[in-house]
């Protein structure tokens, strides 16, 4: 894979499983603690939890996020909350981070919700193992971060 040379002095993860083993791992080479929290965790899918992709749910993920943002899908999460628990996260965590290079490791639906909101793209796909790297300062409104770089994350431009 890819080396990234970027000093990681904080590691944060979805308390599920798979990312939190994925973080673990990278924690082991960084010598770092992770911190877990729900907020970074996959969208609740509803009827579709646990089911094979359907095409419904393709055709769902195709939707801009400005028309879907507050779209009750079948029973699934709305975009909003997780854009919420982003926030959430970011606001409750800030203390931690501050000053410092974090690495979040989350699931690809909650990273491609929260950057098609925050921004003017709309995520086509994401592979695992995917990363972007965001730069902002303290108090910054979510919408004055940016994209620096990154990998395994098809971007286009919002219609």
């Amino acid at each position: 894979g890819e080396e990234l040379n970027i000093p990681i002095q904080v590691v944060f993860s979805s308390d599920l499983q798979r990312a939190e083993r994925t973080a673990a791992l990278i924690a082991s080479v960084t010598e770092d603690k992770v911190i877990k929290t729900p907020h970074l965790r996959e969208r609740h899918y509803g009827k579709f939890e646990g089911q094979p992709i359907s095409a419904e749910l393709i055709d769902f993920w195709k939707t801009p996020y400005t028309e879907r943002l507050d779209v009750a899908f079948k029973d699934m999460e709305p975009d909003r909350n997780l854009v919420k628990r982003w926030e959430m996260f970011f606001e409750e965590n800030e203390a931690i981070y501050e000053g410092k290079t974090s690495l979040v490791v989350t699931h690809a639906d909650m990273i491609a919700t929260y950057l098609g909101n925050v921004g003017e793209t709309h995520i086509t796909d994401i592979e695992n193992t995917a990363y972007f790297i965001m730069e902002g300062q303290k108090g910054s409104q979510m919408q004055k971060l940016k994209i620096i770089q990154s990998s395994g994350i098809i971007f286009k431009k919002a219609a």
